[in-house]
């Protein structure tokens, strides 16, 4: 390769070792002249060995720019040889140098040379000359290509606003190019890489070759960035004269009487055609005559925008008419629902108030049962019959009033609470809401507020002129049919409680579980698992064994999720089995029909260790023992009561994580046999020299209530008369200190607990005999019941084997 130069330099002139001054992102070309600010002590040092001897410095970019002391290895190979023209001292270790391109290098290896406990990096390199006369390029080609890198340079200049003006000029007047290359790469805002690459191409046609597409892209950037500028500046002289013309504007239609704007002639036919109410009607037209004299580009406008949205679209008179009949509404109430008799017949007395008179004040209702026993599907059911619309509104946890009664307009991004936004949402006035979890409202003082809120929200005489903060404007929610569920109604404070019609949902029987799952949860599985009906059939035995064996709950989900896993199970091992794609039956394209059919052994096998065994329940083999009944928000529950007696003082201990109520009922036993005990039969004379031990299984578990009175007295009787309870007998019942047997709640869940256990005997007091009459009849055939009203003559017969 030729290395003709149209301006040569002699290598003699330059030295063979360099001082070395690593740059952290910036690369320095022949022929530019370049500041630098210098902090590092070493790099400090460097200039100063220059300064006493010939100026010169090699230059060289750092591979990674943030190394703070790079060594040779952290170094790019190519370089600039550059000579200090001035350096001042702005403060203490901080430098300002000028400092001069003048050729290209290539380092050939580097040494370090120890200086006043300092190392500088020295390096050995090859200078290298600017190539002209490769491939044949004649001097003219040059001065075209010089020319039109000038051109285009200009362009860039123009639309650049960082470019300074005496480099646009310095360029303009170069005409040599190999300077010409060098001053348009340093002037370009590109990569560091790519300039890099320009400093290691010696040969000036490439470097023009390398330098075009840069400049073009250079050029569109700029381009772009001027524009951006230019639509911004353009954007706020439009905002400022159209506020302008729009002051000038409403000025000209209030001489005219004309409202003006398109917008505003909009909102006004909307208040007219809309069904508003009386106050709401007055405050739209206020803040359509407020909007008309707020600037379009004031925050204020949006918001009074929004505000006037929310009014025009509330449904503040439109109403969905009920297309159902009696019979009609009956029907789906029975088609979705098993039981449940007296909430449907509460249902359809309401329907028929609204058939009669058209209207009617709708109930603000409260279901309260177990979970799993289907309140909030109810709730769908409710709205399906009377044919309305449905929502539901998750109350659990909720803790902060904003989400019943909505924000004040005065905060940023206010909005409405959850009754207003989903009425809106729904388009009617007389949905069914339904307020799921009523009772797990936050226990907060901010939870209270929240309780508090829906004070007015249910209350039959106070919610015709509901009032959401961001409104301010009454709406009438006597028409919306409330709904709300509960697991248990002693959280829910008392004044809330009494705004609610109480509707009791209690556990499923056994034979209400079968037939829920018969009719409704193993048909749903084999839809959603794309199944044919009756491909997979349950034998009664199959079903029993999966209730009282792996299920314990009042509701049916546990036993939907065995259901589940059952079918699941089955449908892998047939598609594990399958020979070949003929014998597929069970994936999603089942055109055979092949049938399954689970038996009480395969639903052990499939579903592995029995997780309950009602056959196992502790027989009461020992005296002090005795079986009751407990309530507890996922249904009834079978408790033992265990009672020890030892020498001691006379002390009481009690165990079993007890509450207050539970434990003074504990007393009140004891005092009744120490009072009584001589009648029943049961000496207590050693009393004062023993200590007495009452344990309640199982101690996680807390327990409270005074229906565990009987039980308690009955396990302590037997264990001062040496006698055992009769066996597979359970108790309830609340006993007073002359002996009254007083009744007791929950009586359908503790029965029914009773059953699911295999228990056959059970004492009630006389007092809830009508709780007993409730019960379906096929579970008073399961269960022998003895109801009395004295406590003692209940405790002879419960020990009467």
């Amino acid at each position: 390769m030729n290395k003709n130069t149209l301006d040569p330099k002699q290598d003699n002139d330059f030295p063979e070792w360099l001082r070395i001054l690593p740059l952290a992102d910036c690369v320095v070309f022949p022929g530019t002249v370049i500041p630098l600010l210098i902090d590092d002590p070493v790099q400090i040092r460097v200039l100063d060995e220059a300064l006493n001897g010939d100026c010169y410095v090699g230059v060289v970019t750092q591979r990674d720019p943030d190394e703070l002391q790079p060594q040779a290895k952290d170094l790019v190979k190519n370089g600039c040889l550059v000579r200090i023209k001035q350096m001042v001292t702005v403060q203490e270790k901080l430098l300002r140098i000028r400092v001069e391109g003048i050729a290209r290098f290539t380092v050939e290896r580097c040494k370090t040379e120890e200086l006043q406990e300092s190392a500088i990096l020295l390096a050995k390199v090859a200078y290298h000359e600017d190539i002209y006369d490769s491939d044949g390029i004649s001097k003219t080609d040059y001065q075209v290509l010089t020319e039109r890198l000038v051109q285009e340079f200009d362009v860039y200049a123009g639309a650049s606003v960082t470019l300074p003006e005496d480099l646009k000029l310095v360029v303009k007047n170069t005409s040599d190019p190999a300077k010409l290359t060098n001053l348009v790469a340093f002037a370009l805002t590109i990569p560091v890489k790519e300039k890099l690459k320009l400093l290691a191409e010696c040969d000036v046609q490439k470097r023009f070759k390398l330098l075009f597409p840069l400049l073009n892209r250079e050029i569109k950037s700029a381009q772009l960035a001027e524009q951006i500028l230019k639509d911004t500046n353009t954007s706020l002289s439009r905002i400022q004269r159209e506020g302008y013309l729009r002051e000038q504007l409403k000025a000209i239609h209030k001489e005219l009487g004309d409202d003006g704007g398109e917008e505003l002639i909009h909102l006004r036919g909307l208040i007219k055609r809309s069904r508003l109410s009386e106050e709401a009607l007055k405050v739209a037209r206020h803040e359509i005559d407020r909007l008309a004299a707020i600037p379009f580009s004031s925050p204020e406008y949006a918001g009074t925008r929004n505000y006037l949205d929310w009014i025009l679209n509330l449904p503040w008179r439109k109403e969905d008419l009920n297309p159902n009949s009696l019979g009609e509404a009956k029907r789906i109430l029975n088609r979705n629902h098993y039981g449940l008799e007296t909430l449907k017949e509460r249902l359809l007395e309401y329907l028929a108030m609204i058939k009669v008179n058209g209207s009617g004040s709708a109930p603000i209702l409260c279901l309260v049962g177990p979970p799993g026993v289907g309140k909030t599907s109810l709730g769908q059911s409710i709205a399906e019959a009377l044919g309305r619309k449905f929502c539901r509104i998750a109350l659990g946890g909720a803790h902060d009033v904003s989400e019943i009664r909505g924000h004040r307009r005065t905060y940023v991004s206010a909005q409405p609470g959850k009754i207003i936004q989903n009425l809106r949402r729904l388009g009617t006035r007389n949905p069914v809401i339904l307020l799921d979890e009523i009772d797990k409202i936050g226990n907060s003082q901010m939870g209270a507020e929240t309780a508090s809120s829906l004070l007015e929200l249910l209350d039959p005489n106070q919610n015709t002129a509901f009032t959401d903060n961001f409104l301010g404007i009454p709406f009438d929610l006597s028409h919306v049919l409330f709904v709300a569920t509960a697991n248990w109604l002693e959280p829910i404070h008392p004044a809330l409680r009494d705004r609610m019609e109480i509707l009791e949902i209690p556990g499923y029987t056994f034979d209400e579980k079968c037939h829920i799952a018969v009719r409704h949860i193993i048909p749903d599985l084999l839809k959603k698992c794309l199944l044919p009906p009756n491909s997979i059939r349950f034998e009664p035995e199959a079903l029993k064994r999966l209730i009282e064996s792996y299920t314990h709950e009042g509701g049916v989900r546990e036993m939907d999720r065995q259901l589940a896993s059952v079918v699941r199970k089955i449908i892998r091992m047939d598609l594990e089995n399958e020979d070949s794609a003929a014998k597929r039956s069970t994936v999603p394209d089942r055109k055979g029909k092949r049938e399954f059919i689970i038996t009480a052994e395969k639903v052990s096998e499939l579903l592995g260790h029995e997780r309950w065994h009602p056959t196992q329940l502790e027989q009461i083999t020992q005296t002090g023992i005795a079986l009751g009944l407990g309530w507890t928000p996922e249904g009834g529950d079978v408790i033992p009561v265990e009672a020890a007696c030892m020498p001691g003082r006379g002390e009481l201990i009690l165990t079993g994580n007890l509450g207050k109520v539970l434990m003074e009922s504990i007393r009140i036993a004891i005092s009744f046999l120490r009072s009584e005990g001589a009648a029943l039969g049961i000496d207590l004379s050693g009393y004062a020299e023993s200590d007495i031990h009452v344990h309640v299984p199982a101690g996680a578990v807390a327990k409270d209530g005074a229906s565990a009175g009987l039980t308690v007295a009955a396990a302590l009787a037997s264990l001062f008369s040496g006698r055992r309870v009769r066996p597979s007998l359970t108790m309830t019942g609340e006993i007073t200190l002359r002996g009254r047997l007083l009744p007791v709640g929950g009586i359908r869940e503790k029965v029914l607990a009773s059953t699911r256990l295999g228990i056959n005997e059970i004492i009630l007091p006389e007092d809830n005999r009508s709780d007993w009459s409730e019960l379906p009849s096929n579970v008073k055939k399961q269960i022998k019941t003895r109801f009395f009203k004295n406590a003692g003559e209940a405790i002879l017969y419960a020990l009467s084997e």
